[in-house]
This record gives structure tokens, C-alpha cells and sequence, in this order.
């Protein structure tokens, strides 16, 4: 089975509380922050191979509610053994949430940043570290409630710019210059921005192991840049006309075509990026899965009967957000990954509903069953590291359903045809429902307070003597709709 790219690398198992400033006596401290770790692409959280760190390490800081506690983690087939001389415990008491951040340096393990912040410069003492930028990864959570896990979902804070030169003419050619660009600035890694960029400057750019294609890590800073191309001994340039908003974790490409017609060292020449996702960092060490794979919810809400993915998408790392979505009694659906149900995610064994007064519950669990909320209303539902976030925004909107009836059941007297409805936004009556306003042609049934774009469960029985139809879904789309419908001993058809 492919792994879910919500999946956490490993939990963080931290084994002796620390401060960054003075200890906190062993009986003064709480217990112990528990941490997962993944990997994330920006508009994705992808899965990762569970040997991609092996043998390298991670930093973690906490806050300055924790005392800005520092850990370190190193991984090994999934797992990250943590330094047994420290962990990161929560205050005595504490209620309030804190803020975790990570920082990934490839080879060399990072320091703890003051203030949670750093001061990066890449091209430190005049040398510019390609492969260190390349594989620098930084993470920040959520606030986290004390008692939650925290989750550090890794990613680039630098944008990546790659440039491939179809030369068509003869001569040498040598690595491109990048002009104009940012290459120092302050990384703010509570905030997930940078600030206090330097001045433009310009870097040679790193052959890549394919032919012709090179590239380079700048800050995520506005930027107008040009590039550089000498061939032969020449230099041809080209630059683009307006700045470009570089962002962190996006990966900025252009081709560039260098012919007989190509002006060299004049006027520059005018060229755009392709904007994607950084798929790939530290070499071939971590790789992400298809872009195409996406969380979505599917069940029978707005309305739908399990046949519409409802797509939910990345608002932050690790955290995937749909807006508006009708939930009547009774209606039930799934997250899954990819529109399969290979990677589903539903209730726990012996849970019931998600009792959105309480938030009871709300962690999900992998081939779960059919998630209920215990109340009907128009809801945002939020799924963030297995935890369902749903957040009711008002009542569903109602309307009057009208049903017309061809009775063919032949149920008379007592036996007389009632229907019964539920799901909606609520019972419609007390079991076994109402009887009709009869006419020669037709027996009328006026439901009102139905819900809308949900899916509304009607019961056709003969007052409550032991006989019942299935139900018969209908979902009311406007503020009042007519059905007409045949029913029979055998079951309810519409009226053609």
C-alpha cells in the first residue's frame, strides 16, 4: 500500500526536558511534547521514502513559551532518535498553545536560531554553498495545544531558479551569471517569511547533472533579474521587464534559445519563468509523489450520493480546508487521497458521530468508518495530521417539498399510505409520519423545513402495521420543488 502523504515520517519521542535558558526543575515540568515530521510541497503534502534522511538530523525549537527548548532528532529508516539528553516538555498548567519550528541542513545539524530566527547569507565568506542552500529545509507548526502533537511539515524557504541554454551555435559554453537577485536576508521561521533582504546581487549559476541545464537558490524576494550567457567569449543577456514576486518552496524555469540571429553583448533580450513546485531537494534523497494526488471528502453531503469528490485544498502545511459544505441528519462521508478508496480516512471503531459541541472524537483513523456529524448545519470542514476540524457556519437553508402521489399499494383504513422523512435538518414528524390531502388522481404530501442540497430519506410505510418501503432519497434544490412519484408494494418510482 502507498503511503498517505499526510503520513508522518516518525514521531519525535523526547526523553529529557530542556531549556534554552535556566532548567526547569524535574517536578516543575509537564509532559514531554510529542512531535511527527513530514515533508511538504506547497500545495501538496507529499509522502516520502522512509530511508530519504537516513543518518541525518533535525533541529527542533520551541517558542518562548517553552523557553525556546532546543532538541535535536536524527533518522533512521523512518524513525528519528531523539538526543537522550533532552526533550521538550510543557508547562505545569499550561493552556495556552505554543509554536514549534524545525530546521534541516543537510550534512551539518543547525544551530538554534535566536528569536527563531535566521540570519542567512549565501554567499558566506564570498563562497555560495549550492548544495547546502539546495537541501536547507525549515518547518513551523500551528499553534499547538498542550497535549497535542505537534507536527513539523519541512519545506524549501528559498526559491529555486533553473535555466536551460539551447545553444545552437558553435563555441564554449560557460555557466550562466544570475544577475539581481537576493541572496541574503533574515528567515523568520515562526512567521514562515524573510525579512530584511539585502541588496540585489548577482551569482554564477551550478551545472546540473543534465547538459546544459543549470541552477541556483535565491531568497524569496521580489526580484528583476537577468541572465547572463556567455558562449564562445561572448556574452548574451537576458533580462526580464517587470519583478518577479519569487516565492519560498516554487521553482523558477526558463529555456533559453541562443541562435546565429541571437544578439550578443547589445540589447538585452526578454524572457519569463515557469512557475512549479521545488519537487526535489538534496540530490534524489527526497523525492515528492504525483502532483495529481490531492485530500478530498466524498459521502453524501451537498446533497451528492457518494458519487462526487469534493476536493480540499492546502490552506497551509499539512492542513487542507473546504468551505460551504451542506451536512443534513444522517448524512455521512469520508477523506481520502487521491479519489480512492485505498487511502481513506473515517471514525474509530465504536465511535458513533463527531460531537462538534465538544470536539469529542475528531481523530480519524486510517480505513475508518463513515464519518457523522452529530449536527446538521452548513459547515467548513478542516483535516489536519488525522483530525477532523469541523466548524459549523450557520442552519441549512430550508424549503417545502410537495409530493404527489399515484398510490398503488392498495393499503386502506388503518393500513392507509403515511410517509415518514428524516435526514434533512431533522425528523419531519414523529414515526410513522402523516397522511395526505387525498384527491381522485393523486394523495399530496407537504413536507416543510427541508433541507437544501442535502439529501432528504423519505419512508413510505402503512401507518406503522408493519410494512415500509425503502427509502426513496430526493435532494431539493430550490425553495420549494413538486415530486410526483408512483408507489407500489414493491417500491417508490417517479411519475412519468
Amino acid at each position: 500500500m502507498k503511503q498517505l502523504f499526510i503520513l508522518p515520517l516518525a514521531a519525535l519521542t523526547l526523553l529529557a526536558c530542556t531549556r534554552q535558558t535556566v532548567p526547569t526543575p524535574e517536578a516543575q515540568r509537564g509532559p514531554e511534547v510529542r512531535f511527527t515530521a513530514s515533508i511538504q510541497n506547497e500545495l501538496v503534502l507529499k509522502s516520502a521514502s522512509t530511508t530519504a534522511l537516513n543518518g541525518k538530523t533535525v533541529r527542533i525549537v520551541a517558542d518562548a513559551s517553552l523557553g525556546n527548548a532546543t532538541t535535536t532528532a536524527t533518522a533512521q529508516d523512518g524513525a528519528l532518535t531523539v538526543d537522550p539528553e533532552h526533550k521538550i516538555c510543557w508547562n505545569v498548567g499550561q493552556t495556552d498553545p505554543s509554536t514549534f519550528v524545525g530546521i534541516y541542513g543537510g550534512e551539518s545539524v543547525p544551530e538554534a536560531p535566536a528569536g527563531l530566527q535566521v540570519a542567512y547569507n549565501m554567499l558566506d565568506n564570498d563562497t555560495y554553498n549550492y548544495a547546502y542552500h539546495s537541501a536547507y529545509l525549515t518547518a513551523v507548526t500551528a499553534p499547538v495545544n498542550p497535549g497535542e502533537t505537534a507536527a513539523l511539515h519541512f519545506k524549501h524557504p528559498f526559491s529555486k531558479v533553473i535555466v536551460t541554454i539551447d545553444k545552437q551555435i558553435t563555441g564554449e559554453l560557460s555557466a550562466p551569471i544570475l544577475k539581481n537577485v537576493v541572496l541574503s536576508a533574515t528567515l523568520n521561521l515562526a512567521e514562515d517569511n524573510v525579512t530584511s533582504p539585502a541588496a540585489a546581487g548577482n551569482v554564477t549559476m551550478v551545472a546540473s547533472e543534465t547538459a546544459n541545464v543549470y541552477e541556483a537558490v535565491i531568497m524569496p524576494v521580489s526580484a528583476q533579474p537577468t541572465i547572463v550567457v556567455p558562449v564562445g567569449g561572448k556574452d548574451y543577456i537576458f533580462a526580464i521587464t517587470a519583478p518577479v514576486a519569487f516565492a519560498a518552496n516554487k521553482s523558477y524555469s526558463v529555456t533559453i534559445t541562443i541562435t546565429d540571429n541571437t544578439p550578443a553583448s547589445g540589447d538585452a533580450l526578454d524572457f519569463s519563468f515557469d512557475v512549479t513546485d521545488w519537487e526535489a531537494y538534496d540530490g534524489d534523497a527526497i523525492s515528492y509523489n504525483d502532483i495529481t494526488e490531492q485530500w478530498s471528502i466524498i459521502g453524501s453531503v451537498n446533497g451528492d450520493n457518494w458519487s462526487t469528490d469534493i476536493v480540499m485544498p492546502s490552506i497551509r502545511a499539512g492542513v487542507y480546508k473546504v468551505s460551504g459544505i451542506n451536512v443534513g441528519v444522517g448524512d455521512k462521508f469520508l477523506v481520502r487521497k487521491s479519489a480512492s478508496y485505498d487511502y481513506k480516512y473515517g471514525m474509530k471503531t465504536g465511535v458513533e458521530y463527531i460531537d462538534t459541541a465538544t470536539g469529542d472524537n475528531q481523530y480519524l483513523t486510517e480505513n475508518g468508518a463513515d464519518i457523522v456529524l452529530s449536527q446538521a448545519g452548513i459547515w467548513d470542514i478542516t483535516f489536519a495530521d488525522y483530525k477532523l476540524l469541523p466548524e459549523r457556519k450557520g442552519d441549512l437553508a430550508t424549503g417545502t417539498l410537495n409530493i404527489y402521489v399515484t398510490d398503488q399499494t392498495g393499503w386502506t383504513g388503518d393500513n392507509v399510505l403515511h410517509v415518514y422523512s428524516y435526514a434533512g435538518v431533522g425528523e419531519l414528524g414523529a414515526w410513522p409520519g402523516f397522511g395526505s390531502t387525498a384527491s381522485d388522481d393523486y394523495k399530496k404530501f407537504t413536507l416543510t423545513g427541508v433541507g437544501k442540497n442535502v439529501t432528504t430519506k423519505l419512508i413510505f410505510n402503512n401507518n406503522n402495521h408493519e410494512l415500509q418501503l425503502a427509502d426513496y432519497e430526493y435532494v431539493l434544490k430550490a425553495d420549494s420543488a413538486d415530486l410526483y412519484l408512483t408507489v407500489t408494494t414493491e417500491g417508490v418510482t417517479v411519475t412519468e
